[in-house]
């Protein structure tokens, strides 16, 4: 059952849909959030940033996402020592991404209800949390943000022709280099462009050639690139990253963590029954679980735990398949009787009512997960609070002392890494010249 739409009814759809998303961050206190961990460093990258680090950072130890340097160099001369600022941007963010994939299923599904669903879904997912809450977690979100644009932009070409259609697809192009020199996942793009093509494109497209050479280009300089920067990162020098069973697991976790469930084994048997029936259900529902699959792989086969920010991109996919499966069901309660206006009703009631119950039940769940990640972050502010009020600098350089167990909150689990005490102390102090000496 399709929900028709127009430009005035659309513009209203997504408005209230952000204004869902912003309730939901805004009430779970995303703006009182710290600092943490790879926060610092990335605000010293950005304190310090020079055009010059684009290139200098091809070091062979680190990933190379000169995207996001240029972000932290902008992110720091707009908000100084200000938390609540890059909050506030990551958030801002976030809200450009939720639009963005309203605007990508208007495009391909032609269905206000999917759109509004799916987005909204996306938007107060609770699985994802850190990464909007935590800064340096911006990495996935900007690269969602160009992804996701790559994406509009094909779209939107096979609506033009000629001269128009190329710049599009140009532009598509330059938005894909910009996410994978945000992160590295989204190499996963040229695959999902593939399908969003061969599912929805009007077969009567003619010339794929610019897109199709345009990615292939990118991959290409970003598989360089890689090679470059990471052929002594510690991530694969020391195995902490593989192929192995141990990613079934992952991919697992991951789903039941998307749908909100617990991790027993009839969660798990849930979750994959329901990705195999998103991929066989409709177009739709087909090309959300494809994506999901697809954009969840880069991030399996880490040895370590499951990460949070690791949800958002694929999360999308799953939102829109299952926001695409809510309004197969109202069409097929439709199509029964499809003479009856209450049986037209009673399938608009059923998808209504699905999607009020999805959105409350995500909403709930998110903000008990932002405040979680809010309060994970207050450790590292206590221990900021401390440093600014028991040590001082002297002629340059600051002498830090870590007693045992200083450094460790064990009511919240928390443990400061002491790789993380010279970028937190330059913060504090706002002189990334500081000299910092941690005393034993």
């Amino acid at each position: 059952m399709t929900l028709t739409r127009s430009p005035r009814r659309s513009a209203v759809w997504l408005i209230l849909l952000l204004g869902a998303t912003t309730a939901v961050y805004l009430s779970a206190g995303v703006t009182h959030a710290y600092l943490a961990a790879d926060d610092f460093q990335w605000l010293e990258g950005g304190f310090l940033f020079h055009w010059s680090r684009v290139f200098n950072q091809i070091a062979g130890d680190h990933f190379y996402r000169p995207v996001i340097d240029i972000w932290f160099g902008g992110a720091t001369l707009a908000c100084g020592p200000s938390p609540a600022c890059y909050h506030l941007l990551n958030l801002g963010l976030h809200f450009v991404n939720v639009a963005l994939v309203f605007s990508l299923a208007l495009l391909l599904f032609d269905d206000l209800f999917i759109a509004s669903l799916g987005a909204l879904m996306f938007g107060i997912q609770p699985g994802y949390t850190q990464a909007v809450v935590w800064i340096s977690a911006v990495t996935a979100v900007l690269m969602t943000t160009f992804y996701v644009m790559s994406l509009v932009f094909q779209a939107i070409s096979w609506r033009r022709t000629g001269t128009r259609r190329v710049v599009f697809e140009l532009l598509a192009v330059a938005a894909f280099v910009a996410a994978i020199f945000s992160h590295e996942a989204a190499m996963t793009l040229p695959v999902v462009s593939w399908i969003m093509w061969w599912l929805f494109a009007p077969k009567r497209l003619d010339g794929r050639g610019v897109m199709a050479g345009g990615l292939a280009a990118v991959v290409a300089l970003f598989a360089a690139m890689t090679v470059l920067a990471n052929h002594r990162n510690a991530v694969f020098t020391e195995s902490r990253y593989a192929v192995g069973t141990h990613m079934i697991r992952h991919a697992l976790d991951y789903l039941v963590a998307l749908s909100v469930g617990p991790g027993w084994w009839l969660s798990y048997s849930a979750a994959v029954l329901v990705v195999l029936l998103l991929l066989a259900a409709t177009r739709a529902t087909r090309f959300g679980a494809a994506w999901l699959v697809i954009s969840m792989a880069p991030y399996l086969g880490f040895t370590a735990g499951n990460v949070s920010r690791y949800l958002y991109l694929p999360s999308i996919g799953f939102s829109l398949g299952i926001a695409a499966a809510v309004a197969a069901g109202g069409g097929w309660l439709s199509r029964r009787d499809s003479s009856s206006r209450a049986s037209q009703r009673m399938a608009l009631a059923g998808m209504l009512l699905a999607a009020l119950f999805i959105t409350v039940r995500y909403a709930r769940f998110d903000v008990a997960s932002v405040r979680s990640q809010v309060k994970y972050l207050e450790p590292w502010r206590t221990f900021a609070n401390t440093l600014a009020a028991n040590t001082h600098p002297s002629a340059g350089t600051l002498h830090v002392a870590l007693p045992p167990g200083a450094l460790e909150d064990k009511a919240a689990d928390v443990k400061i890494d002491e790789m993380y005490v010279d970028p937190m102390a330059k913060w504090v102090y706002q002189d990334y010249g500081l000299s910092v000496v941690i005393d034993r």
